[in-house]
Parts: structure tokens; sequence; C-alpha cells
């Protein structure tokens, strides 16, 4: 099975993410629990939307989309850690 990865696309900061392209997605990990994890480094008061593509890593292609619109995650100037939890 291949793995979910997550594209996050900048809404107010300066990040350069790739523009959703999934050659620049933010690859996850699979742990105990049917659970994946990433972990990145966002700017402290950005805005960030994203959304996971399972991606097949032999051909570089998107197998499948999250449906729905694009997840948003701000955050605030205080943050220094930030953990999110999804379902997919």
């Amino acid at each position: 099975m291949h793995g979910p990865s997550s594209l996050w696309q900048p809404c107010q900061t300066g990040l350069d993410t790739g523009n959703w392209d999934i050659r620049h997605a933010l690859e996850m990990k699979y742990t105990p629990g049917d659970t994946w994890v990433a972990s990145v480094e966002l700017a402290a008061g950005g805005v960030y939307e994203y959304k996971y593509v399972i991606i097949n890593y032999e051909t570089k292609e998107a197998l499948e989309w999250q449906n729905g619109s694009n997840a948003v995650l701000a955050i605030i100037m205080d943050d220094t850690e930030v953990e999110v939890f999804d379902n997919w």
C-alpha cells in the first residue's frame, strides 16, 4: 500500500511549499494504530491550507486526493509546538 502525503499551501506567509505540486508533498510515516505522522516547521502567525493525497512513489503520480475543501491551520504567535489530528 502506498501511504498518504500531505500538501501544504500557505495563505498568508512566504513559505514556499510547491504550489500543490505533489513532488513537494510532505511525506508521512506509518505508525502503529493505523496512524500516519509527519513533522513540519511553520512560521508562528501563519495561516496554512492543506489536504492529503496518496501518491504512487514509483511514478510520483497522485492516486487519490482528499475530497472536499482544503483544511486550514492557523498558528498563533505564542505557539511553539502544535499537534494536529485529522481523519480521512
